[in-house]
């Protein structure tokens, strides 16, 4: 039988939890043997407790900045979250927004999510190096609260930037 796999472009209908199959549309593979999606590699883990950790200092450090995006920040915050690459950590900057997106991407617990919002405008510009200030990880990636990230989008920029050292975008 094929694999099924989630899809970019389902991920960002509906409000619920992203790990709600009847939200996510699914794909036969496109080949007739048999693909499993790649792991997600250092993904938060499990503590004895039950609580999610997160390594100290992620390989992505992602920068979204938002301002009134109620309407779209789930539809990306899911996109983030299918990613075949977990070894990421989002820095979420609202620019004062007055519409529910910082409380609509709260719902989203997930230790990789930092939520950065001090209810001021101070433009994108300056929120995206508010971001490089607050980036822990090893490169950083951009994204807006209107994107959508296909599943393997971190993994082969990562891939690519590891293998082409003399590249710096």
């Amino acid at each position: 039988l094929p694999v099924q796999r989630p899809t970019a472009r389902r991920a960002c209908q509906g409000e619920g939890s992203i790990f709600d199959a009847k939200r996510l549309e699914t794909k036969p593979a496109q080949s007739r043997s048999i693909r499993r999606q790649a792991p997600v590699r250092n993904s938060p883990k499990l503590t004895a407790a039950g609580q999610m950790t997160m390594p100290a200092q992620p390989m992505i450090s992602i920068a979204l900045s938002m301002h009134n995006a109620a309407a779209t920040i789930g539809c990306a915050l899911r996109s983030l979250l299918l990613q075949t690459c977990g070894d990421w950590e989002l820095l979420l900057l609202d620019d004062g927004s007055s519409d529910d997106g910082v409380e609509r991407a709260q719902r989203f617990a997930d230790v990789r999510i930092r939520i950065v919002s001090d209810g001021r405008r101070r433009g994108l510009a300056a929120r995206l190096n508010q971001a490089v200030d607050f980036a822990r990880g090893h490169f950083l990636a951009r994204m807006d609260a209107d994107d959508v990230a296909y599943p393997d989008r971190l993994e082969r920029q990562l891939a690519f930037l590891q293998a082409n050292p003399e590249i710096d975008l």
